[in-house]
């Protein structure tokens, strides 16, 4: 049997297919008379027209899908692991417990992050917007987004006003780390394509952070003792074949054990309510109903438990 659509029930009652859809999805907002309105509803019954939940939800704008938006690439490379093995997860479960699905989308550029939101958002597929972004170069992803009225959140501190929330001064122990050592500089060891890469360390009075354009890791660097040089996880500092000469290791408090004997580290937790979690339940009142006010939000980061400063190695 042949499923009744909206153009059938138009046809019955002479009124367009956009009329039809007004009166079965909002029939106060409906711009004809009771006696339309009356007939289309009759009508829609004796066909026994069963509307679509999706087609429905994009109408009223209540789609249940938010698009969990991060910056691929060679840009997010030190925050890639936390992204997916910690921070998505906390933010899709979160979204979940409520019944809200989250679909992962990825940009390499802002050009590409409005891109891919205005196609999300003409096809009707999303009900909302998660996403991280790129420092000093996101204001017009921004506006779009404001523009659209769409329930949105942004993961990190945005240059111009909107709901932001993001972790200030996450590595701030380096400050300590730098006075013990009398180094000048402080650099990131991470891989990049399978190449060790090191992200300058940049402090100022309203964030601290690693730069996003990174050095190869050359010995001239790495065994300069005016240099200081954060590892990430003590068994990646145990695996690589080069001389530090002031390694700093980053562990999480479960691996402690695998930190050698000598070796200055930071030990840190997550923080139970991060960034993620936070966030993802102001989009959710969002969605529901009640628009927090656009702000910036700023949490305290991981939380730091312990520095243990060495010897020069």
């Amino acid at each position: 049997m042949k499923r009744t659509t909206i153009r059938d029930i138009a046809n019955h009652c002479g009124v367009s297919p956009t009329i039809v859809s007004a009166v079965l999805n909002n029939p106060w907002r409906a711009r004809c008379s009771q006696e339309k309105i009356k007939l289309i509803q009759k009508t829609a019954k004796e066909l026994h027209y069963s509307p679509n939940a999706l087609a429905q939800a994009m109408v009223s704008k209540r789609v249940p899908v938010v698009a969990l938006m991060l910056l691929s690439g060679g840009h997010n490379r030190i925050y890639r692991d936390a992204y997916f093995s910690e921070d998505a997860p906390r933010f899709v479960y979160t979204m979940q417990g409520h019944k809200i699905e989250v679909l992962l989308v990825f940009y390499r550029d802002e050009q590409e992050q409005i891109e891919r939101f205005e196609s999300l958002l003409k096809k009707g597929l999303i009900g909302g917007v998660a996403s991280n972004i790129i420092p000093f170069s996101h204001k017009v992803f921004l506006t779009v987004l404001k523009d659209s009225k769409i329930p949105y959140v942004i993961f990190g501190h945005t240059t111009t006003p909107g709901l932001c929330v993001y972790s200030k001064k996450r590595y701030s122990f380096v400050a300590d780390a730098h006075k013990h050592f009398g180094t000048k500089k402080c650099y990131l060891l991470t891989e990049q394509d399978d190449k060790q890469m090191l992200y300058p360390y940049e402090d100022n009075d309203d964030y601290d952070q690693f730069d996003y354009e990174p050095v190869a890791a050359v010995d001239e660097i790495t065994n300069d003792p005016q240099n200081l040089i954060l590892i990430l996880g003590a068994e990646y500092y145990l695996r690589s074949k080069r001389k530090f000469t002031n390694p700093f290791i980053i562990e999480r408090i479960n691996y402690k054990y695998l930190i050698p004997s000598g070796i200055s580290y930071a030990l840190y937790d997550q923080a139970s309510d991060g960034c993620e979690v936070f966030g993802a339940k102001l989009l959710i009142e969002w969605i529901q109903g009640k628009k927090p006010e656009e702000q910036s939000y700023c949490l305290p980061g991981n939380h730091l438990l312990e520095i243990f400063l060495a010897d020069k190695v």
